[in-house]
């Protein structure tokens, strides 16, 4: 079997010390009474941050069944020259302050002779995070997670990009949740940008 070694594909967002518990800010002010711009922003980078990490898993995973030829949710031409894949993406962190982000869908798609696209749809299911100090923060009711990752010649292409939309609360009132809209894109260095908005506050950060 042809192994198409996917790596480099999605880049990690620095997010230690947020998800230590030590969120920016206080709890009052901004947006009319909810989160300060900077507890936003520092949310919106924690959930970027699962996003990718969760791709990254997946990855890893994939370069292991194919090693092993034990991921069935691959299959391959004799060849090897067209792979199709279907593979569950199933991924979870904790916030060492409590909570969790808990990230399920699937990836799917095609590549031919280490060529084509791969498409994820996914959730990412918010439950009592208190990584922001002052808050805890569930989904409203959960954020969705789409991209598109295209290869060439068995390595990714040079740009990839992932979007992150959907609502968050930390309470009963609207003026105790947010809408949240990002744009991730990303090359294969591991650099990229992250742009939008979260709590009508706009977002534009690098990594």
């Amino acid at each position: 079997m042809k192994i198409i070694r996917i790596v480099g594909a999605v880049a990690a967002i620095a997010i230690a010390a947020s998800l230590a518990g030590c969120g920016s800010g206080s709890s009052s002010g901004g947006n009319g009474g909810g989160m300060s711009e900077s507890q936003a922003i520092a949310f919106s980078e924690q959930l970027s941050g699962v996003a990718t990490n969760a791709m990254n898993n997946m990855s890893a995973q994939v370069i292991k069944g194919f090693e092993d030829e034990a991921l069935k949710s691959v299959q391959c031409s004799p060849d090897g020259s067209t792979c199709t894949y279907n593979i569950d993406v199933s991924y979870g962190q904790n916030c060492t302050a409590g909570g969790r982000i808990q990230v399920t869908g699937n990836l799917s798609g095609t590549t031919s002779n280490g060529s084509g696209f791969l498409q994820i749809s996914a959730q990412e299911t918010i439950t009592d995070w208190q990584c922001i100090s002052g808050y805890i923060i569930n989904g409203d009711p959960y954020i969705s997670l789409t991209g598109t990752f295209s290869f060439l010649n068995n390595q990714p292409a040079t740009q990839q990009s992932m979007s992150i939309n959907g609502g968050f609360k930390w309470g009963t009132t609207a003026e105790e949740s947010c809408q949240i809209q990002l744009s991730i894109n990303f090359n294969a260095s591991g650099s990229g940008t992250i742009t939008g908005t979260v709590c009508g506050y706009a977002v534009n950060a690098s990594f």
